[in-house]
């Protein structure tokens, strides 16, 4: 259970749903920021420290607003702005779509295991929506979530978070059923 009372979990509530605006959910239309209000609540029944559950919060600050990765490390500290950091797609400039998906692996590869599991739930709440409202997208969705998985050793970094019973039982189904 996520202690909402925490000043600096407040703050970054708070500092998400600001910044998220009135940005709303591609396929639900609901407010963006009951996304990464979801992930943090999935993040913290495994890990309920308040740096993971802050970078769980934040985690598509920088990527959908145009607040920069520095405000997140003058506002929340290095630690939270190296989790957002690792959690943030590259910018489209980067090349087209396959490019930055290699260069979100290439980085997510390298992240502490921390950035990885908050990404596995951030993977796994956005795969519940697509599935349901975009079968089509959710083919292309499916194989790059597998390969960024895969990137990741998502399932040695949910045993060590979540345990085994978890990454056998709600894990693995979830994952044979990308």
């Amino acid at each position: 259970m996520i202690d909402w009372e925490n000043p600096k979990i407040m703050l970054a509530r708070e500092f998400a749903r600001t910044h998220h605006g009135e940005q709303t959910r591609k396929y639900t239309g609901e407010l963006y920021i009951n996304h990464p209000i979801a992930v943090a609540e999935m993040v913290a029944e495994h890990i309920n420290d308040v740096e993971t559950v802050c970078a769980a919060l934040l985690h598509d600050v920088v990527e959908d607003t145009p607040i920069k990765i520095e405000k997140i490390e003058k506002t929340f500290g290095p630690e939270i702005a190296s989790y957002v950091w690792y959690l943030t797609k590259p910018p489209a400039f980067a090349g087209n779509r396959a490019k930055r998906k290699q260069l979100d692996r290439d980085r997510l590869r390298e992240a502490p295991a921390i950035a990885k599991f908050i990404k596995v739930m951030d993977l796994w709440h956005n795969s519940i929506s697509i599935k349901e409202h975009d079968p089509e997208f959710w083919i292309t969705f499916r194989e790059e979530a597998k390969l960024l998985l895969d990137s990741m050793q998502a399932f040695a970094v949910v045993c060590e978070f979540a345990g085994r019973d978890f990454a056998l039982e709600k894990f693995i189904p979830w994952f044979g059923d990308l």
